[in-house]
């Protein structure tokens, strides 16, 4: 029984350890399949390496090239290498491969190259490879040595081949380098300095190599010269009056004389003058030779004779003789305004000026012309002038005339504003002449009467103190003023006012006037920037980016000349109206003041009375929409927007301009009627010599309202307006019943495409 018991014991033992193995049996089974599934994955992915060829190349012998990249897959070495001499490839990684060098002789090379790994070959990367030869360095033709004058302009060209980048190195302070082409570039320019630079020139071929030379350039000063004199006579032991001798570029102290008669001497004054002077002492024939020398060493000389005779019997000395007196002008002379000394008429000689108050000498007062200070009213002035030859000399002086106070009441005018208006001052319509209504295109505001000016004709006191004949000019003390008053009920309002005065600084601005008048004298007053498009710069083109002496509150003084004719010659002020002004008139006054400065002494003028109108519409507006072109304004009705009574047309003068976009025509229709304005708006033309209605459009606006109605061209009118062109189609618009139409206004149809 224990037998058993044991077997059957041994027995369980190897059934529970089989149970066991089963599980670790089955995971070594997995892992060996895993292994070899792996294994096949591997095998799998192994494959022959490949290269892209890159296309053809080129390069140049001697010069490195930039390195060329191939890509590819699976690489690990090269088993075939056909380059140009003096190029290597390299495998970079399995992707790229890398080639690299500098081509050593020209010619061309059918390049190969085959990658390889352990799994074979790449088919083979062929491509073509040129290698030319370096071009040839450029070419300079170096210049001579220069010499160049300081101050003298110069052009020196050089001449060479395959000159790219050229540039100079040194050149002396005032020159620069211009290319021309790449086989010339000059220098130019004036040389500022003195100096003996040497100048390096450089340029580059097309690939890069560079090449230079080198000359040397003298700035040297200007040689000298020395103006050869007349002949000179005399005789001995009288002082001769003192010989000028002129020059230029004489060095200080290098001025001499050779040969001069004993008793003479020469002084150098400056570099461009000297003197010989003194008393030649002894009779006889001499040569004179001048000599001189610039800074740098260079000589000049010039020769002429000097005789000296003996003297028996000296005549007297005398001097020039005139045929008249000198003589003051203008016939009346002023305190601050200029008079002339006009001169005698001399035999010969030097000639001076001395102006002389009451017989004593004014000092510093040598001029021409003189203008006397109002210290001087009641004083007398007059002008001396001495002349002067060989030693001895002759005066003479003018009548003395009395010196004026400025005339106590000022003259009016000077000269006529008919550029502007017939009378003395007037008002107008506009920002400018020819300012009439409506100016649009600006920016699409309707401008009725907005603005007004103001035009005076100039004033002034005093005469003959210009240059310019045609010129008037202005009393120190003078004062000019131009205002716009508004009169109402309630009372005279000043409601822009300018007022100049010292209005003698005026300046002579003849040439490059900052003005719209060119060739003009203008005292200016209140300055905006003019832009282009408003209405003053369609008169004077000019003007534009220019001082808008027309602005709100601006205004000038212009005095033109004679050869300007035409020039506008007014004292001017420009107002923009506003709500205030509605219904009441408008005046212009221009005044004047003048004669001592404690109490001066006056003169006006004023316009006559100007309404303005009442109508609020009137005002500046925008009409219409973005999508439709500006469009005119007519009025049904009294039309309220008429300007006032000027020496400009009326508002209605002319046909309005009806722009045509696409078929459309926008009108703005203002009701100026009591009831207001209903009814059929039809706009009617000529076309084939039948009257045709081009559109028409049922509206209705209110009494003192615009409304913009658009209208769609009919077939025949579009056909009409494009015919017209840019001459437009002359049309009428017509509003009301069919029975009781009543004609608005005429217009011309124009095309904007």
């Amino acid at each position: 029984m224990r037998h058993n018991l044991t077997v059957s014991a041994g027995t369980s033992r190897q059934r529970a350890h089989r149970r066991a193995s089963r599980p670790i049996a089955l995971l070594v089974a997995l892992v060996v399949v895993a292994s070899l599934i792996g294994g096949m994955a591997q095998v799998a992915q192994a494959a022959v390496p490949t290269l892209k060829a890159p296309g053809n190349q080129t390069s140049v012998a001697g010069k490195s090239i930039t390195p060329l990249v191939i890509e590819g897959t699976e690489i690990v070495s090269l088993a075939k290498e056909v380059l140009p001499a003096g190029l290597t490839a390299k495998v970079v990684d399995a992707s790229h491969v890398e080639i690299t060098g500098t081509p050593k002789t020209a010619g061309v090379t059918e390049a190969e190259l085959i990658a390889k790994n352990a799994e074979g070959e790449s088919l083979p990367a062929t491509f073509k490879w040129t290698v030319t030869e370096p071009e040839a360095p450029a070419a300079i033709t170096p210049p001579p040595t220069q010499r160049t004058v300081i101050g003298t302009p110069v052009t020196l060209t050089v001449h060479g081949e395959r000159m790219h980048e050229p540039a100079a190195v040194g050149l002396p302070e005032g020159l620069t380098l211009e290319p021309v082409s790449e086989t010339e570039f000059k220098i130019t320019g004036t040389p500022t300095k003195l100096e003996k630079p040497t100048v390096k020139l450089k340029a580059k071929n097309n690939e890069g190599v560079e090449t230079t030379t080198t000359f040397e350039w003298q700035v040297v000063e200007p040689s000298p010269t020395i103006t050869k004199p007349a002949d000179q006579s005399g005789p001995e032991r009288v002082a001769i009056a003192p010989l000028p001798i002129s020059g230029a570029n004489m060095a200080p102290g290098t001025l001499k004389a050779e040969g001069l008669p004993p008793g003479l001497a020469i002084e150098q004054l400056a570099s461009t003058e000297g003197a010989i002077t003194g008393t030649p002492t002894a009779a006889g024939s001499y040569t004179v030779t001048l000599k001189a020398m610039n800074p740098e060493g260079t000589p000049a000389e010039a020769s002429f004779s000097w005789v000296v005779g003996v003297v028996i019997h000296p005549p007297p000395p005398t001097g020039p003789t005139a045929s008249n007196t000198p003589s003051i002008s203008p016939g009346v002379v002023f305190s601050a305004a200029r008079a002339t000394c006009k001169g005698a008429a001399w035999s010969g000689g030097t000639v001076t000026t001395q102006w002389l108050l009451d017989g004593a000498p004014i000092a510093g007062a040598t001029g021409a012309t003189f203008v006397p200070p109002r210290s001087y009213d009641g004083h007398a002035l007059a002008c001396r002038q001495t002349a002067t030859a060989n030693g001895a000399s002759t005066t003479l002086t003018s009548a003395a005339k009395m010196v004026h106070e400025q005339p106590p009441q000022p003259a009016w005018p000077i000269s006529p504003a008919s550029v502007h208006c017939a009378s003395a001052i007037c008002m107008q319509q506009g920002a400018g002449p020819g300012a009439v209504g409506q100016a649009y295109p600006q920016e699409g505001a309707w401008w009725g009467s907005q603005q007004v000016r103001c035009v005076s004709a100039p004033w002034t006191s005093a005469v003959g103190s210009s240059a310019q004949p045609a010129v008037r000019a202005l009393a120190e003390a003078h004062t000019v003023q131009i205002a716009l008053q508004r009169v109402s009920s309630s009372g005279v309002v000043t409601v822009a006012a300018q007022e100049v005065t010292a209005l003698g600084t005026a300046r002579d601005e003849l040439d490059g006037s900052s003005t719209p008048f060119g060739g003009s004298i203008v005292a200016p007053f209140g300055a905006q920037a003019f832009a282009a498009g408003e209405l003053w710069s369609a008169r004077f083109p000019g003007s534009v980016g220019r001082p808008d002496w027309f602005a709100a509150g601006g205004g000038l003084l212009a005095y033109g000349v004679a050869s300007a004719p035409g020039v506008a010659r007014s004292f001017q002020l420009t107002y923009t109206l506003g709500a205030a002004d509605l219904g009441a008139r408008l005046r212009c006054v221009a005044a004047a003041q003048d004669g001592p400065a404690g109490a001066p002494t006056s003169a006006s003028f004023a316009s006559p009375e100007y309404a303005v109108a009442s109508f609020a519409a009137c005002g500046p507006k925008r009409l219409g929409s973005a999508s439709l072109p500006q469009p005119a304004l007519v009025w049904d009705g009294e039309a309220p927007c008429l300007g006032a009574p000027s020496s400009l047309a009326g508002l209605g003068a002319s046909p309005r301009d009806v722009a045509v976009k696409g078929g459309r025509v926008a009108v703005a229709l203002g009701c100026a009627a009591r009831h207001g304005c209903r009814g059929t708006l039809a706009l009617t033309a000529v076309v084939g010599r039948r009257r045709e209605t081009l559109g028409n459009a049922k509206t209705h606006v209110g009494a003192g309202a615009v409304r913009v109605i658009a209208l769609r061209l009919s077939a025949p009118g579009k056909h009409a307006v494009s015919v017209a062109g840019g001459a437009g189609l002359s049309a009428s618009l017509q509003l009301g019943a069919r029975r009781h139409a009543s004609r608005v206004a005429s217009v011309r149809l124009v095309s904007l495409g």
